[in-house]
């Protein structure tokens, strides 16, 4: 059997132990994406070492009041934050972006019950607007 930019452990039986393993991409370095598939299920009995793009130390959120001048998302950053979650539970539109000169034309828009995900690290800053009254935006930071 070939198989091209793949890694097959073969002979493995159940309950063997590994004390490592290392996966990085150089073995997949000519292919688009690497993936890896455990047939018969994956079983982990110590802690995973973080990744990028994983939560490291836990997160915080709220629900900030959003009116017709920009408002910064939180109004203090979680420390070493890597995503931000906005979600719109109000019944207009709420305009998103990561510029102080956020408005209803060149923001991204969050219709009702909609939700978006940043990976905004603390140093950036991101802006929600409506284009009338008030309208409440919930938030969830990671770090």
């Amino acid at each position: 059997m070939t198989v091209e930019n793949s890694l097959v452990i073969d002979g493995i039986s159940d309950g063997v132990e590994f004390d490592t393993i290392f996966l990085t991409n150089t073995a997949v370095a000519n292919s688009a994406e690497a993936r890896i598939a455990f047939t018969n299920g994956l079983k982990i009995n110590r802690d995973l070492t973080y990744t990028e793009g994983m939560a490291r130390k836990g997160g915080t959120g709220g629900i900030i009041e959003v009116g017709t001048t920009p408002t910064k998302i939180p109004g203090t950053p979680l420390s070493d934050r890597i995503e931000l979650a906005v979600t719109n539970r109000d019944a207009v539109d709420i305009f998103t972006g990561a510029f102080a000169g956020l408005t209803v034309d060149n923001g991204f828009k969050l219709g009702p019950d909609t939700w978006k995900s940043y990976q905004l690290a603390e140093s950036v800053d991101l802006y929600a607007v409506v284009a009338a009254g008030t309208a409440n935006l919930h938030y969830e930071e990671l770090s």
